[in-house]
This record gives structure tokens, C-alpha cells and sequence, in this order.
């Protein structure tokens, strides 16, 4: 309700002043290296707003167009991160269910993009376990022993 109402005065001032400006009689003389322009106030200030307005509305776009990589990038990485979440979903269930290939495959996947998570931390403990490496297992359970959520599985 705000807006319409601002709307409407901002709508009524550009109007009355639109009015005001045709009914004053004068002229607008610019002189500037030996040229001389000669034109009516109104059509002055249309100019003026409209090359104003143009000038905004370019830097406005350029702005967006060199914003543009960042925005893909961010984007990009975040579908990454999703698609590694969803991996280590499959990683871990498969792991639950002893399958040890999709498990290697989901940790792969999952260490390029996600940092160091209490479930990656798992998914990654049972991948050692798998390979039977005891040194990188206890390793990984000594890591779990400071994080809280794993504390009980560590012990």
C-alpha cells in the first residue's frame, strides 16, 4: 500500500513539474567549442533524463555481466557440493549394506568436494576398515573421538 501510494506522488511531482516546465517560456543556449545548441527547457530535461537514465541502465548491465562468472562458479560448486552429499548418502548405505565397490566409489567422489563431515569421517572409517587398514582406521577413529555426534562410535 506504501509503494502505491509513493508511486502515485512520485507519479503526480514528474507531472505537475512536466506541466510547469511547458508552460515557462525560455530557451536553453549551450555553447562549448565554438558549437552552439539552442532548444526548449522541456526538451532539455527529457534529454537530459533520458541520457541519465540510459547511462544507469548500461552500468547497471555491465555490472551484471562481470557479476556473471562469480554467480556460475558459486553455482556450479554448489551442485557439486549437493551431488557429493548424495554420494555420501549412497556410500554410506552401501557401506551399511557391505558394499564395498560403490563405497570406495562414494568416498572418491565425496573427498573432492566436501571437507572433513561426521559422516564422511564414517564413510571413510568403513572404507579402512574395508581395505583392512588398521593404522588409517585408528587414525580416523581418534579423530572421531573429538567430535561429540561420533564419540559413541569411536569408543
Amino acid at each position: 500500500m506504501i509503494r502505491l501510494i509513493l508511486i502515485v506522488l512520485i507519479t503526480i511531482f514528474i507531472s505537475s513539474f512536466a506541466v510547469w516546465v511547458a508552460n515557462k517560456e525560455g530557451k536553453v543556449i549551450i555553447e562549448w567549442l565554438g558549437w552552439q545548441i539552442n532548444t526548449s527547457p522541456g526538451f532539455f530535461l527529457i534529454t537530459i533524463f533520458t541520457l541519465s537514465y540510459s547511462v544507469y541502465i548500461i552500468l547497471a548491465f555491465l555490472g551484471e555481466v562481470l557479476k556473471m562468472p562469480g554467480k556460475i562458479r558459486n553455482r556450479v560448486k554448489n551442485k557439486r557440493i549437493k551431488k557429493a552429499e548424495i554420494y555420501l548418502q549412497k556410500g554410506i548405505i552401501a557401506a551399511f549394506y557391505g558394499n564395498k565397490e560403490e563405497t570406495f566409489k562414494s568416498l572418491d567422489y565425496t573427498k573432492k568436494f566436501l571437507k572433513n563431515s561426521p559422516l564422511m569421517m564414517l564413510l571413510e572409517f568403513q572404507n579402512h576398515v574395508f581395505k583392512k587398514n588398521d593404522k588409517d582406521s585408528f587414525l580416523i577413529l581418534s579423530k572421531m573421538i573429538d567430535i561429540p555426534i561420533l564419540k559413541p562410535l569411536a569408543i
